[in-house]
């Protein structure tokens, strides 16, 4: 235990109960058997499913692809936790609105394998999804974007807040602009309030180092307010 909380960010010791840790590790050596592992856990209670993935080849894009493959299975995303440790293990909790049955996680599990283990394209999945995403019933976008930087708070990362309006495949419409930006994802918090995303990414550049350019800086902003406008993903 103490080995895996001096690899994370501080955040998450503060943020995660000693029964999710304890969770969490069990998955961390089912993963380093197989490189990723999943655990889903259905609260009926709430009409929510929480669903954790562990992956110990961390990357930039890690998370658009895990949040593709679910927005690909229609899923919403209610709120999320992204860690990465030091040693580049992957841990992401995710709440997922509704409660998803065995056969649609089984076919995510299909899809992270490929995706994970095999390089599937994405981008390619989603293309493909786009036509029916874009087939149901348009929500207007009241909400504006707002995205602010924060170089102060961590010695090494970069904080980027971003509030916007919700919609099906939000967070992995943000992760694959971030990455596509070379930006690197160390931790991440999603939060929903109706319609309103209030998320928080901790970021690095393919250095390891935080993003002090403010031209690169102004560059983010600009293209994430950009892809924000759009309704779909």
């Amino acid at each position: 235990i103490e080995e895996h909380l001096n690899n994370i960010h501080e955040k998450y010791v503060y943020s995660t109960s000693p029964s999710a840790i304890k969770e969490h590790l069990r998955i961390i050596r089912e993963a380093k058997k197989n490189i990723f592992s999943t655990n889903v856990v259905r609260k009926e209670r709430f009409d929510i499913t929480e669903f954790t993935i562990c992956s110990t080849k961390d990357r930039i894009g890690l998370l658009s692809d895990i949040v593709g493959t679910l927005t690909f299975h229609d899923l919403n995303i209610l709120s999320a936790k992204v860690f990465t440790r030091r040693d580049g293990i992957a841990v992401d909790d995710i709440k997922i609105v509704g409660i998803v049955e065995d056969d649609v996680w089984e076919g995510i599990n299909n899809h992270l394998e490929n995706v994970l283990l095999k390089d599937l394209s994405m981008d390619n999945m989603i293309k493909n999804h786009r036509k029916y995403l874009r087939m149901k019933k348009k929500k207007k976008l009241n909400v504006p974007t707002s995205v602010k930087f924060d170089n102060k708070t961590s010695d090494n990362l970069t904080i980027i807040d971003i509030e916007t309006q919700d919609r099906i495949g939000l967070l992995y419409l943000i992760s694959k602009t971030l990455s596509d930006l070379s930006l690197n994802i160390e931790y991440a918090k999603i939060f929903t309030e109706g319609d309103k995303a209030l998320d928080v990414f901790y970021v690095n550049d393919e250095n390891k180092n935080k993003i002090t350019s403010k031209k690169r800086l102004l560059n983010i902003k600009r293209r994430v307010t950009e892809v924000l406008s759009t309704q779909f993903i």
